[in-house]
C-alpha cells in the first residue's frame, strides 16, 4: 500500500548477507573423469590459456514474452551486452579498483587465493531491466500489483579459478540508476511496433526521477562432478552466491549441463536464473577440439533466501506503490531448462526460467516465468 513503511538500503548496506541454504548431495551420475583421457567430445576443464586482449561479446534479451501466451508482466524485459577479455579490466569503466577493494574488505580475495586461484577472467556488463504489474494501461497507482521499476546499470565481474579448474571464485559490482525514463520510452517504442498497448503508469515506478543504487555480489562455484551420460558428456556444478545492495540475498543452486561441451563449466550462465545475473566472462574458441558444432541441454534448480529487493520495497526516495518485508515472500524457489548451440560463428541460447510469488498475497502473488534468449561470439 501506499507509503509503506520498509526496508531501505539504509539499514542493509552495511552487512553482506550470506544466507546460504543447505543443499542436498546429489547421487553421482558417473563415475569422476578426465576429460581430455576418455575423448575430445569434452572441453578440457584447464583454466590455464591466457585471457586474450579482446576475447568476445555476448548479448542476451529476457522478455516474457518469449515464453508464449502473451503475458507481459513482472519482470517484462531485461537487455545486457556482456564485454569480455583483457580489454574490460584495463577499461575506466571496468569498475575493477573499487570491486578489488570490496573484495579485500569482505576477505573474499584472501578465500580465492588461499584455494590457489592463479587464473583471472573479467567482464563488463551494461543493462536495463525493466518491471511491470499486470495492468499497463492506467495511469493510476494500482496497491494490489507489483510496481513499475526500472535499473540502467553497470557491472564489472572478475571470476578466479583454481589451479585444477574444480572451483570458481566470482565477484561483481553493479552501479545502476534507477526510475529513469529510459523503461517506458523503450517499452512504449516496442509496443508501438508490435501493436501493443502503451504503459501509462511509469510515473509511479519505483524512484521516479532518478536514483543511483548499488549492488556488490560474491559467489563460489564448484564442480561435483563430471563425465559420460550415454555418448554425451555432462557436468554438475554448485552455485552459492551472496549479495548486498539493491538486492539483498543469499542463494545455493545446482546446474547440469549435459551434450556436446565446448566450454568449460564454469563459463555456463543459464544457471544465473535471478533477473540479476552477474556477466560471464566465458570464452569458448580454446575448447574448440573439433570441427563438430557445440551444443547442450541445462537445467537446474536454486534456492534463495531474499532480504530486500529494492524492485518491490523502493529505496530512499518516496515511491507511490511499495511493498514491506511483511507483505514479501523471502524464501523463494528458481528453476530453468536451456538448449545451447553453436551456429556459424556465434553461440545461442534460449532458456526458459520460473521463480516462485514474491508477493504474499493480492494481484501481485503471483509465480514469474519468463524466457531468454542469448548470442555470444569469441574471438
Amino acid at each position: 500500500m501506499k507509503n509503506r513503511n520498509r526496508i531501505s538500503l539504509r539499514g542493509i548496506s552495511g552487512a553482506l548477507l550470506c544466507a546460504t541454504l543447505a543443499c542436498h548431495s546429489v547421487a553421482t551420475l558417473a563415475a569422476q573423469t578426465d576429460y581430455a583421457d576418455e575423448t575430445p567430445e569434452i572441453a578440457a576443464p584447464s583454466a590455464d590459456f591466457p585471457e586474450r586482449w579482446d576475447s568476445g561479446w555476448t548479448l542476451r534479451f529476457d522478455n516474457d514474452a518469449f515464453r508464449g501466451g502473451g503475458i507481459d508482466r513482472d519482470y517484462s524485459a531485461g537487455v545486457m551486452l556482456t564485454f569480455r577479455g583483457r580489454r574490460v579490466a584495463e577499461s575506466a569503466l571496468s569498475l575493477g579498483p573499487a570491486r578489488a577493494r570490496l573484495d579485500r574488505l569482505s576477505g573474499f580475495k584472501r578465500r580465492y587465493e588461499r584455494a590457489g586461484s592463479t587464473t583471472r577472467r573479467h567482464a563488463l556488463q551494461i543493462g536495463l531491466l525493466l518491471f511491470t504489474p499486470d495492468d499497463i494501461t492506467t495511469n493510476q497507482p494500482d496497491y494490489d500489483d507489483r510496481p513499475f521499476a526500472n535499473l540502467l546499470y553497470l557491472a564489472g565481474s572478475q571470476i578466479s579459478i583454481n589451479g585444477n579448474a574444480s572451483k570458481a571464485y566470482q565477484s561483481t559490482l553493479t552501479l545502476g540508476l534507477l526510475g529513469s525514463d529510459v523503461g517506458q520510452k523503450l517499452q512504449n517504442v516496442v509496443h508501438s511496433v508490435t501493436g501493443s498497448a502503451d504503459a501509462n503508469g511509469w510515473r509511479n515506478q519505483i524512484s521516479d526521477g532518478g536514483e543511483l543504487t548499488a549492488r556488490y555480489a560474491i559467489a563460489r562455484h564448484s564442480l561435483l562432478s563430471s563425465g559420460y551420460l550415454g555418448r554425451r558428456g555432462f557436468d554438475l556444478k554448485l552455485t552459492i552466491e551472496g549479495s548486498v545492495g539493491y538486492l539483498t540475498e543469499g542463494s545455493a543452486g545446482l546446474a547440469l549441463r549435459w551434450g556436446r561441451l565446448r566450454s568449460p563449466w564454469w563459463a555456463s550462465t543459464v544457471d544465473y536464473s535471478g533477473y540479476a545475473s552477474q556477466p560471464s566472462p566465458q570464452r569458448l574458441r580454446p575448447y574448440l577440439l573439433t570441427r563438430e558444432r557445440a551444443w547442450y541441454v541445462s537445467s537446474g534448480i536454486r534456492l534463495r533466501a531474499r532480504a530486500y529487493n529494492v524492485f518491490l520495497q523502493g529505496q530512499f526516495r518516496d515511491s507511490p506503490v511499495t511493498f514491506s518485508a511483511g507483505e514479501l515472500r523471502h524464501v523463494l524457489l528458481e528453476g530453468w531448462l536451456g538448449y545451447t548451440a553453436d551456429v556459424g560463428n556465434a553461440n545461442i541460447q534460449y532458456a526458459l526460467h520460473y521463480q516462485s510469488a514474491e508477493i504474499r498475497r493480492g494481484r501481485g502473488a503471483r509465480d514469474l516465468i519468463w524466457a531468454g534468449v542469448t548470442v555470444s561470439r569469441s574471438f
